[in-house]
């Protein structure tokens, strides 16, 4: 009971997709496989939970050497990029068509106005007003897994030579017919140099976060971007498709071993996403204690669990649900905090 996590209302086509999948893993059309650390290769893990928000089988697991939490068992290689191909992870995850997703995110990019970055709330594109305070200077930009290239857009605007690369051809075909430079492939497609490279919500779905990263080091000659769903003080939300769930520790200690070094970082408030510049550097080494890192993971997940068990007893009493929202309202007004 304490390894499940909670499973968030879904539609009934995600149903079905959920079930396609199940069926695809079960059949051996995606196949999945044990993994040891990516940062310190150790085998010594724990499960902490056994499913995903969606209801799909998927032990996310932590290692008990350097706190690094990940899928384990999960799809192998092959099965990855299938999966990834076919646009069915999207079916899965976003309940809504691809083709309407595409056109409000690139109804919203072409709007996008900077502002003062916000680190106690988050919002779409946000990451633009991150790296435009920190003052660095560019001229050329590549996103990869850059889905339709909507991210792309204001700094088409600001007059960056652009380039994004995913691996779906239905979300590339959409982003050419906007304008936006962008081919279907994977990093190995990359054949020219960027000055920022940038990875959004894309590092926790690499099967070898480190060894990707190092192959993109060879592409940028300046900056490298990433933003994540970290964590910071609370579970993220779990998804079958994320191999990684990364703190500011060991998101440091997988892209420093790339060789790079951090210039700047923030995590937002409202949600925990982390999102973080690099700057490529001969001289890269990060150390934290792994110990105190096992220790304050285990902590939040402990806190996760404990208040989604109270949730569940309370929505089991007459008028749970009421009181739920109740709760949630005072929680909002700064009243009760994290409930």
């Amino acid at each position: 009971m304490f390894e499940k996590y909670p499973v968030i209302n879904i539609s009934a086509d995600q149903k079905k997709n959920i079930e396609l999948y199940n069926m695809a893993v079960r059949h051996s059309i995606y196949k999945i496989e044990e993994v040891s650390c990516n940062l310190c290769g150790s085998n010594k893990k724990k499960v902490i939970f056994r499913n995903d928000r969606y209801g799909i089988d998927q032990n996310t697991v932590i290692c008990m050497k350097c706190g690094l939490v990940y899928s384990s068992p999960r799809l192998t290689d092959g099965s990855t990029e299938k999966f990834y191909r076919s646009d069915e992870y999207r079916n899965i995850y976003e309940g809504e068509s691809t083709e309407k997703i595409f056109l409000n995110r690139y109804k919203n990019a072409v709007s996008y106005k900077l502002n003062s970055f916000n680190h106690h709330k988050y919002r779409d594109l946000s990451f633009i007003d991150f790296l435009n305070e920190t003052g660095i200077a560019y001229n050329s930009v590549c996103e990869v897994g850059a889905g339709g290239g909507t991210n792309l857009i204001p700094f088409k605007m600001m007059g960056k030579e652009v380039t994004g690369i995913d691996y779906s051809g239905k979300l590339v075909s959409l982003g050419r017919k906007k304008g936006i430079n962008i081919f279907q492939g994977s990093i190995e497609d990359i054949d020219k140099y960027y000055e920022l490279i940038i990875l959004i919500h894309v590092l926790e779905h690499f099967l070898n976060p480190v060894e990707q990263i190092k192959k993109l080091s060879n592409y940028t000659t300046k900056y490298l971007f990433v933003e994540i769903p970290g964590i910071v003080n609370q579970v993220p939300s779990l998804q079958n498709a994320h191999f990684y769930y990364f703190s500011v520790n060991t998101l440091f200690s997988c892209i420093y071993r790339a060789g790079f070094k951090a210039i700047d970082y923030r995590a937002i408030d409202s949600n925990n996403y982390i999102m973080a510049l690099f700057k490529k550097s001969s001289d890269s080494v990060y150390y934290y204690n792994f110990s105190d890192e096992i220790y304050w993971v285990l902590g939040i997940t402990r806190r996760f669990k404990s208040k989604n068990f109270i949730k569940n007893i309370i929505k089991s009493v007459p008028f749970g649900n009421k009181l739920l929202n109740n709760l949630k309202s005072f929680s909002n007004k700064g009243r009760i905090r994290n409930f």
